[in-house]
């Protein structure tokens, strides 16, 4: 009886695999579909956007109020983090260009400073 069962679970997880379409794993054409923004070394959409919005920003702050009224508390935040990402996102392609010339140059010949002034007001501890 219990062999029977066992066959029986065996069968029904059989069946349950056939269901399993293997179709829905494939890349449709869309997602297949490559561009130049694609690309490792392209134009940073992000950095676009940025730019584009903060131009109108300084250039027509009527159009940018217009833009940005009717958004809410965190769609504003969102459009916050899209401004942080782009900034990290310039810094990371940066680094990876001083990284893939070879690395920062540093001057050797250079003085070496004798006092470091980190904002604070001199003597002002």
């Amino acid at each position: 009886m219990l062999d029977q069962h066992q066959v029986q679970e065996d069968e029904e997880e059989e069946d349950d695999d056939e269901d399993w379409d293997e179709d829905g794993l494939e890349e449709t054409a869309l997602e297949g579909f490559s561009t130049a923004l694609d690309e490792d070394n392209s134009v940073d959409e992000y950095q676009i956007f940025t730019s584009a919005l903060l131009r109108v920003q300084s250039r027509d702050a009527v159009w940018y109020q217009t833009l940005t009224a009717p958004l809410s508390e965190d769609q504003r935040k969102q459009l916050q983090e899209i401004f942080t990402l782009t900034e990290q996102r310039k810094n990371a392609a940066e680094s990876k260009k001083i990284e893939g010339q070879g690395g920062y140059s540093f001057d050797m010949t250079a003085p070496v400073p004798t006092a470091f002034n980190f904002g604070a007001t001199p003597g002002g501890n």
